[in-house]
């Protein structure tokens, strides 16, 4: 930096810093990109700190650590917008469930701030409530991460909280299906980034945690087929020699089934599981739960004379049951 520039700096003329801390706080408010960069503007502050100093000499420092004093409030005050941000998003989930563009961008402001670890992390420390979380939990030997890990906890819960409340826009299989997505986008973001580690030293259990609401989930999406299943279910088996009554609950199982079934294929074929492996699990998932118990069904009852158009009632052999299972989140994906 030149000595003009610098003397330009010290003499008050703050409008370049403020102008900058602006746009990061009104990016932080949207929760968009470009909050951080006031991160990279304050620890350019600090390392030319000494240097601007000597050049000003006898001149007192007072002026620019106002303005490092100011650049530092103003980059706290981001982070706590952001948090705000992910509180007050309205933005709605997309109709295939797929992932959210909040999660996409916390994880991606968590990195961002993650490159500024030395310069966020003693911000963040001479915060009191930061401070006294900190002194809540174990000694580590990286303050900094520790001091990040505790500002990402309180992103993640309030992003958590956020994703929970837009998936009740869905029906019960696409919501659990959404909030599948996102928890495990969140989680291998966290792995491949590094950054599960350094939020492990605020939440040591954040991985099973993590996973245990992937479990969750996929239970909650797998409970999605009992209507489905209680079609297929009889109080007692029904004897070869049909009665009438017999008839009738074969004709209303059967048809109740199609229906069901019919609904069901066209709205998941729309459901998107980008995770490839999650996408296989979850077909593997469906032919277990559905194929045993309509398979048996079907090779006890589809023989049976209970109606004079069979083919009417008839209309899915397991075998074509488990084809289009395989066809589910392909379309979307």
């Amino acid at each position: 930096m030149r000595l003009n520039e610098e003397a330009r700096v010290c003499s008050g003329r703050r409008v370049g810093p403020q102008r900058a801390c602006g746009r990061s706080r009104r990016a932080a408010s949207r929760c968009s990109s470009g909050a951080a960069a006031c991160w990279a503007l304050l620890a350019r502050l600090q390392r030319l700190q000494p240097d601007v100093q000597r050049a000003l000499q006898p001149a007192p420092p007072a002026p620019y650590c106002a303005i490092l004093h100011s650049c530092q409030h103003h980059c706290v005050k981001t982070l706590e917008e952001w948090v705000e941000g992910v509180r007050g998003d309205s933005a709605p989930g997309a109709v295939d469930g797929t992932v959210h563009q909040l999660a996409v961008a916390a994880l991606a402001h968590c990195h961002a701030l993650a490159a500024h670890l030395q310069t966020v992390g003693p911000a963040l420390a001479s915060e009191p409530a930061y401070a006294r979380a900190a002194a809540a939990l174990p000694a580590v030997q990286d303050r900094n991460a520790l001091m990040l890990a505790i500002y990402m906890r309180k992103v993640l819960a309030q992003l958590n909280l956020a994703l929970r409340t837009k998936s009740e826009q869905y029906p019960e299989a696409l919501k659990a299906i959404f909030l599948l997505n996102n928890t495990l986008y969140l989680l291998q973001g966290l792995q491949r980034s590094g950054l599960l580690d350094v939020l492990a030293l605020a939440e040591p259990e954040c991985e099973g945690s993590y996973r245990d609401m992937i479990q969750e989930y996929k239970n909650s999406y797998l409970q999605s087929w009992n209507k489905l299943l209680s079609h297929i279910t009889l109080d007692e088996p029904l004897p070869n020699k049909l009665r009438d009554k017999d008839r009738q609950i074969l004709k209303d199982k059967f048809s109740a089934f199609n229906r069901e079934w019919e609904e069901c294929r066209r709205a998941q074929r729309g459901y998107s599981v980008p995770d490839a492996e999650l996408r296989e699990g979850l077909k593997r998932d469906n032919k277990q739960l559905l194929l045993p118990a309509y398979g048996a069904f079907y090779e006890r009852y589809a023989a049976l004379p209970f109606s004079k158009n069979p083919e009417k009632y008839l209309k899915y052999t397991p075998l074509q049951i488990a084809s289009q299972l395989d066809g589910y989140f392909d379309e979307a994906a």
